[in-house]
C-alpha cells in the first residue's frame, strides 16, 4: 500500500526542460540527404507504425493532422506529425495553440534499426517544403533539451532555438518559466494566452 502511494506522489512530481526551435519557411529549406534511399508521402490511412498502434494513428488522422511516412523498400521506417491548429505538448501539459500560417511537427520517429542515418531531419525538412509550397510562413518543432540526438537532427534541418521552457508540476500545481529569444513565432501555449 506505502509502494501505491509513494508511486502516485512521484507521478505528481514532474520538471521538464522543453527546447522550441523555428524555421522560416519564407526562406529556402535546408536539403538533408539519408544515408539511405526514402520515399516520404503522408499517411491516408490508418497503419502500425513502430512505437504507434494504429487506433492512435487512426485518431491523429481524424483529429486533422497530417503524417509524413518515411518508407525503405515499402516499408515504413519512420514518422513525424504536423498540426496547424491546437495541439497537446506532454512534456509540459498544456495545450499549444498554433499561429496563423504556422506549422507545429511533432512525435517524430525513427523505427531503431534504422537511427544515424539521417532520416529525421529528412522528414523534418520535407515536411517543411510541404508547408512552404502551401504558403505557410513558419515552422516548430520542439524536443527536451537532454534529447541531444533529436537536437541535433534538428539542428540539421536547419531550424534555430527560439525559445526554452521550464516546467515544474508539483502535486497539481503547474508553473512554467519562459525564456524566449525570437519573438517571430506567434503560436502560444494555452497557459500564455
Amino acid at each position: 500500500m506505502k509502494i501505491s502511494s509513494l508511486q502516485g506522489i512521484a507521478f505528481c512530481i514532474r520538471k521538464e526542460s522543453l527546447s522550441l526551435y523555428t524555421c522560416d519557411l519564407r526562406n529556402s529549406i535546408k536539403r538533408v540527404d539519408p544515408k539511405l534511399a526514402i520515399d516520404i508521402s503522408i499517411l491516408d490511412h490508418p497503419i502500425e507504425l513502430e512505437n504507434a498502434p494504429q487506433a492512435v494513428v487512426a485518431e491523429s488522422l481524424a483529429s486533422g493532422q497530417t503524417i509524413f511516412v518515411a518508407r525503405h523498400q515499402t516499408k515504413p521506417i519512420g514518422y513525424l506529425s504536423a498540426a496547424t491548429d491546437r495541439c497537446w505538448v506532454g512534456e509540459v501539459q498544456d495545450n499549444l495553440t498554433v499561429g496563423p500560417k504556422e506549422v507545429y511537427f511533432f512525435d517524430a520517429y525513427t523505427f531503431t534499426k534504422f537511427r544515424g542515418r539521417r532520416i529525421y531531419p529528412a522528414l523534418i525538412t520535407h515536411a517543411a517544403q510541404y508547408y512552404k509550397d502551401r504558403f505557410y510562413t513558419r515552422a516548430l518543432i520542439f524536443t527536451t533539451a537532454t534529447n541531444t540526438t533529436s537536437l541535433r537532427g534538428i539542428e540539421q534541418a536547419g531550424f534555430g532555438c527560439y525559445e526554452n521552457i521550464n516546467f515544474h508540476n508539483l502535486f497539481g500545481w503547474k508553473s512554467w518559466n519562459h525564456n524566449r529569444v525570437n519573438n517571430d513565432v506567434q503560436s502560444r501555449f494555452c497557459h500564455e494566452i
